[in-house]
């Protein structure tokens, strides 16, 4: 196969590696529209107003709850999964916070971290992806129903792992329209995403290192169009692009025992949760420029047009086309 014929097959984490390599300039320093974007310091954001900018949405009433380590917002319900320790199961709970369903699936999970919708109507993944000693040859990507009762479920089960070794990691991401998952590993220093190939069962799928992030992240998600992913850490929220993963800002977040939780519902309202017994889910607004930002029409960000050229220039239009197409149009999906 000749290089162009090589590059004019390239869809899925190869094109977002693509893009990750190509985009140009500090992650840090420009916006989807390739403005410079204001540094959380210069936006004047301090913990009152993080305060402010969150309300209680519920408590946890399920003291089984008691690790929410994993949030998904959907269809007017909640999913959370607790931290290590606990069996294979989710919880299912209203928006006044009491469970109205819990899917169990054997075998015991190793350390469960993060839930992330799946595109399928009605099933969740769930990552079974910490690994605090770094030890594990092997994680898991777990995806189950979730519904309304109390059911037993037989789960598919995946295994997965990465290229460069083992690490920790408590984050899993779900892309909007077409199930690409994504993992984000939690270090201080060198975290990471990477893309999960499509998914096989009975083999160790292969993960790829597709960008570099800040922050010790607990958690994240797309928005709604797939234009941003949203990163979140202890104590900060960072917003990249997508699929650029260029950082176009942070915000600090309220204060919260130990928040491991964020989802963002269809209508790019955005949920926080924390570990602990009868613990608050928050909504939670960003500050209002970024939240401009999430909630403007589809633009191509500078890393995709940055590949767009790239592609242009090896004369394979077709390619760049595809990208820039990718990159505008998923918010009229």
């Amino acid at each position: 196969m000749t290089p162009r014929a090589f590059l004019r097959t390239l869809t899925g984490s190869a094109v977002v590696a693509l893009l990750a390599c190509t985009s140009s300039g500090p992650a840090t320093s420009l916006t989807s529209t390739g403005r410079q974007a204001a540094s959380p310091a210069a936006s004047g954001l301090g913990a009152d107003d993080a305060g402010r900018a969150a309300t209680v949405q519920f408590r946890f009433t399920d003291t089984r709850i008691n690790e929410s380590s994993g949030l998904v917002a959907r269809n007017g319900v909640f999913v959370t999964v607790n931290d290590s320790g606990d069996v294979g199961r989710i919880f299912t709970v209203d928006g006044t916070g009491k469970t109205v369903g819990v899917t169990n699936w054997k075998p015991k999970p190793r350390d469960t971290e993060a839930v992330a919708p799946s595109m399928t109507s009605g099933y969740i993944w769930v990552g079974d992806i910490g690994d605090n000693a770094s030890t594990r040859s092997k994680i898991a990507l777990i995806r189950v129903p979730s519904r309304t009762g109390t059911a037993t479920v037989t789960p598919e089960r995946y295994l997965a792992a990465y290229p460069n070794g083992p690490h920790n990691a408590e984050t899993l991401l779900v892309q909007p329209g077409n199930e690409a998952l994504y993992i984000v590993t939690k270090q201080t220093t060198g975290a990471a995403l990477y893309s999960v190939p499509p998914l096989r069962s009975g083999v160790v799928n292969k993960l790829v290192k597709v960008a570099q992030v800040k922050g010790l992240i607990t958690d994240g998600a797309f928005t709604p169009d797939g234009q941003h992913v949203l990163l979140r850490s202890y104590g900060r929220v960072y917003v990249y692009g997508f699929p650029s993963m260029q950082l176009l800002g942070s915000a600090q977040l309220p204060s919260q025992p130990q928040g491991e939780g964020l989802a963002i519902a269809t209508d790019n309202t955005i949920y926080l949760s924390t570990e602990g017994a009868n613990t608050p889910v928050l909504r939670y607004t960003l500050p209002p420029a970024l939240d401009a930002l999430l909630r403007s029409p589809a633009r191509m960000d500078a890393g995709s047009a940055t590949a767009a050229g790239l592609l242009r220039s090896l004369g394979l239009s077709g390619a760049a086309d595809a990208v820039a197409a990718g990159a505008s149009s998923m918010t009229t999906r």
